[in-house]
Order: structure tokens, then C-alpha cells, then sequence
């Protein structure tokens, strides 16, 4: 995952799980958390892309 690509990785969140406690926090919070993950060393994360656009998307975050 690319720190770019975070607005479409929070949209396809939004869609998945509408009505979550993250979900509610917004776009712009989704696409900030999305894109730090992206440069934390303990944030990993990998999109599957059709036509430029994410079309599917699978985060982990690690801490130990």
C-alpha cells in the first residue's frame, strides 16, 4: 500500500463497514490513519488495483 492510495483505501473501508466506531470517525480521518500506516514501521498493508483504482485492500498493524 502506497500513502496515495489511502483516500481509496478509507472509501472501500466506508463501504465495507458502514456504521463502525471507525467508519463514523469520517473520510478524512480514515484517509489519515491509512497514510501513517503507510510510513510506520509497524503498519503494513497491500491493495489489489483494477484500473488504477484499489479494488481491494488488507491492513495489518504490528506493535510489540
Amino acid at each position: 500500500m502506497e500513502p496515495h492510495r489511502a483516500g481509496q483505501v478509507a472509501e472501500i473501508h466506508i463501504q465495507g463497514q458502514p456504521g463502525t466506531f471507525l467508519t463514523n470517525l469520517g473520510k478524512r480521518f480514515l484517509t489519515t490513519l491509512y497514510r501513517q500506516i503507510c510510513h510506520s514501521e509497524w503498519g503494513f498493508g497491500v491493495v489489489a488495483v483494477d484500473g488504477g483504482v484499489v479494488a481491494g485492500v488488507g491492513v495489518l498493524n504490528t506493535y510489540t
